[in-house]
This record gives structure tokens, C-alpha cells and sequence, in this order.
């Protein structure tokens, strides 16, 4: 199940507070030490793979090789799109920008250590360190701009220190979240904002180098 689309067995997953477990061998080793997804949960057991919903629903929705229970029901694509909306206002924002970048090679993951939705990996991380950061922004909303440049200003400071560019996704939302949304309905951009060097800084780098 690389990103070429090579097909897969089904798995099983149970919800388990806000992540939805996948308990087994093949699982372990297909999903997670092959693909990516998931971190692994020793606190169940050796083959625990603990999901995002957004992996969940990804795994379930787009590539079609996970069903996923609650207390020994089946939730079906629907159900599971409500349990994870009800549960997290946010999670079609978030699966919108999970979606976008994992369908085009990037292995997305959790990025609230680097005050960001996602951090972009190209193969996972451990092959790899993340490029970049991703900030999902809902350009559907009638809000205010949810992300001033005051947060992008110290997220991008912060992101400068760990080596990281930053990647703004913006995501048009249909109005009617009652059901799935469809990747053909969706509007996304991404702005990549990386730190600007003076010729100043530049100079007092290079003088600092030659000492």
C-alpha cells in the first residue's frame, strides 16, 4: 500500500479515545513500519498502531483497507465521518489538508510540537526529518483570519530554530459537512513561507564561519 496505490489487505480498527487502534501483526508491519502510518502503542501491546482520525479516515475512505468498530459495532464511511466531526470541530479541515498532502507523497503527521497542524515527511520519520510544517486555515469560515501574522510570525521563528519551512494550507470547505467530503469539491492552496536572510546576516554568518 505505497503511494503508487498497490493494493491491501483490510485491517481492523477499534476507536480508543481519539485514535483508533489497529491490534495485529500484519497490521503492525504493513501500516506501520512499511507505510507510515500510526505510532506505535506498546502500552497495548507489541503490534498496537495507534491511528489519527485523519489516518483512520484516510485509511477507510481513500484506500479502502480499514473498517473500523465501537464497543463491537461496525461504523460504516458515514458513521465514522460523524463520530470524528462530532468528536473534533476541526477534523474536516484537518483530513481536507491530510488528504491533499498524503495523496501527493508526503507522509503528513501530527505537528503540535512546532505550533502546526501537520509536519511533512517524504518517506516517514524514520528515514527522514520533517521539511516542512503545514497550518490548515478554513477560508470557508465567515470568522475572522483564525491565524494572524503575529502566530505566523512565531511559528515561523520557532520553525526557523528546528530547520523547517512553513506551509500555509488553505481549504475551502463545502457548506454542508453532514456527509464525507469529496476530493473533487475542494479548494486548496498552499502558500510556503520560508525565513528571509538579510545580505547583513549573510555577512555576520560568513564572518562568524571564517573564525
Amino acid at each position: 500500500m505505497d503511494h503508487g496505490g498497490s493494493q491491501l489487505n483490510c485491517f481492523h480498527g477499534a476507536l480508543n479515545g481519539v485514535s483508533v487502534v489497529v491490534d495485529s501483526v500484519e497490521g503492525y508491519q504493513v501500516l506501520h513500519v512499511e507505510n507510515s502510518f500510526g505510532t506505535a502503542n506498546k502500552s497495548l501491546s507489541n503490534n498496537a498502531v495507534s491511528l489519527t482520525y485523519e489516518e483512520a479516515y484516510f485509511l477507510s475512505y481513500a484506500l479502502g483497507c480499514l473498517t473500523v468498530s465501537h464497543s463491537s459495532e461496525s461504523f460504516d464511511l458515514l458513521q465514522q465521518w460523524k463520530h470524528f466531526c462530532d468528536a473534533r470541530k476541526a477534523f474536516p479541515l484537518k483530513f481536507a489538508c491530510y488528504f491533499h498532502f498524503r495523496t501527493k507523497g508526503w507522509v503528513p503527521k501530527e505537528g503540535l510540537k512546532y505550533g502546526a497542524d501537520f509536519v511533512l515527511y517524504r518517506s516517514g520519520p524514520k528515514y527522514s526529518h520533517a521539511e516542512y510544517a503545514v497550518i490548515a486555515v478554513d477560508a470557508s469560515t465567515t470568522e475572522s483570519t483564525p491565524v494572524s501574522w503575529r502566530d505566523l510570525t512565531g511559528a515561523g521563528r520557532l520553525l526557523h530554530s528546528v530547520a523547517k519551512d512553513m506551509i500555509i494550507c488553505t481549504v475551502l470547505l463545502p457548506q454542508n459537512l453532514e456527509r464525507p467530503i469529496s476530493s473533487k469539491g475542494l479548494e486548496i492552496k498552499e502558500v510556503l513561507f520560508s525565513k528571509w536572510t538579510s545580505m547583513r546576516e549573510d555577512l555576520e554568518e560568513d564572518t562568524d564561519a571564517s573564525w
